[in-house]
């Protein structure tokens, strides 16, 4: 049995059934039993949307705060903080971690968060005062948003304009904006006609991308039976030849910020997503080499032969996925013929009825219906050929009842 929220106590107790109860409530979803529907996930009943969002609530430093402000349903604690239990939560906007006055000490005496983005929770009770927004939590809000722009107004006057809001963010510990110019960003979600103000001109129409050598060297132990003298080990070079970071082309100078400030970032990306390949294989070392900008990828033929040369396997993103998009379609030809070849087999053998649901989908999906009424020809010639032939009699079938 689920614990009743304290409206469902309430209600109870004042003679209320799941059946009979005042229309702004309902009975909650989430029904664990099927002779109690008020034994639900919920606890019983809750307000309708609309009527709580219009409840008036305090602090316990006296805001006023709208029920369409306060967050339900939240446990902590073991706590359900809920419009039905009277004690939903609000951000504090002052962040005042132990305050006196919050009606809930325990959740108020932490910080939640971390990095730029905090937050302090304070919980509201119902009150009958008429709201009042000059003292509500809703006026905080506002004047905290006001303040924010008007500091990121006095940044963005510091740095002559030269910002953006994409590699803007805002220190809610100390309360002043930062400013990371972050090129990848721009390449997701800014076009050529756009002007950028970071860069401080419209960007470029000419578009390409990020091309760079990634290098790995590692060593593998050799067979016992290879010939390689007392070394029992082999290091390996590879360096894969033009490969992009960005999955789609994007304004050239996009491409030229990135290779300016945020080369690093490539190494640290491939690192992070590649982690396991240094767990099969500990010696691996990788490198980032060529990091330019291009519209479209160049080749130093020279280069190559010399480090191949060196010993040096070398490959080109470009003629990987190539050769990974024709394997591809190779398997798919493969497996289409087979499976063409598996439903021709079996209508020449039985014909079209006696293939199975699925089967005659297929067939009529994939062959179509055209080529199925030539194999069901060919089967008949087929089964009347063999009707014309002359058969075989055995001496036990003349003679087999004889006695």
């Amino acid at each position: 049995m689920a614990e009743y929220n304290e409206l469902t106590k309430r209600l109870l107790a004042e003679g209320y059934t799941a059946e009979n109860h005042p229309e702004e409530v309902k009975v909650a979803s989430g029904q664990l039993t099927d002779t109690d529907k008020l034994n639900n996930i919920y606890g019983g009943f809750e307000y309708v949307r609309l009527y709580a969002d219009k409840l008036v609530y305090q602090t316990g430093c006296g805001l006023f705060v709208m029920g369409k402000e306060v967050i339900d349903d939240m446990s902590v604690f073991g706590i359900t903080h809920s419009h039905e239990n009277n004690n939903p939560v609000v951000r504090c906007p002052f962040l005042k971690v132990g305050c006196e006055k919050n009606y809930d000490k325990e959740l108020g005496s932490i910080l939640y968060g971390g990095r730029l983005c905090v937050q302090c929770w304070c919980e509201c009770h119902r009150t009958d005062e008429v709201y009042d927004y000059s003292r509500s939590i809703e006026y905080e809000y506002k004047k905290d948003e006001v303040e924010r722009q008007r500091k990121y107004d006095e940044f963005s006057k510091s740095r002559n304009g030269r910002i953006c809001e994409r590699h803007m963010s805002y220190d809610e510990r100390t309360g002043e904006w930062r400013f990371h110019y972050a090129p990848h960003r721009c390449a997701r979600l800014c076009y050529h006609p756009e002007f950028c103000p970071v860069l401080g001109k419209k960007l470029s129409s000419k578009r390409g991308n990020v091309f760079y050598d990634l290098k790995k060297t590692f060593t593998v132990k050799m067979p016992e039976n290879a010939q390689i003298g007392l070394f029992d080990k082999q290091t390996i070079v590879e360096i894969e030849k033009g490969k992009r970071v960005f999955s789609k082309p994007c304004s050239i100078d996009i491409c030229e910020a990135y290779v300016k400030v945020e080369i690093e970032e490539i190494l640290r990306n491939y690192l992070l997503n590649h982690s396991y390949e240094k767990l099969w294989n500990p010696t691996l070392e990788v490198e980032v080499l060529n990091v330019r900008a291009e519209q479209k990828e160049s080749r130093d033929l020279m280069q190559d032969l010399q480090d191949i040369r060196d010993g040096i396997a070398i490959s080109h993103e470009s003629d990987n996925i190539a050769k990974s998009k024709n394997d591809k379609r190779e398997r798919s030809e493969k497996a289409r013929e087979s499976r063409d070849n598996r439903l021709i087999k079996k209508i020449k053998l039985n014909g079209f009825e006696s293939l199975s649901e699925s089967d005659q989908y297929s067939a009529k999906k994939f062959l179509g219906d055209e080529l199925i009424e030539i194999l069901e020809e060919q089967r008949k010639k087929e089964k009347e050929k063999e009707s014309r032939l002359p058969k075989q009699v055995s001496l036990f079938d003349l003679y087999g009842d004889a006695e």
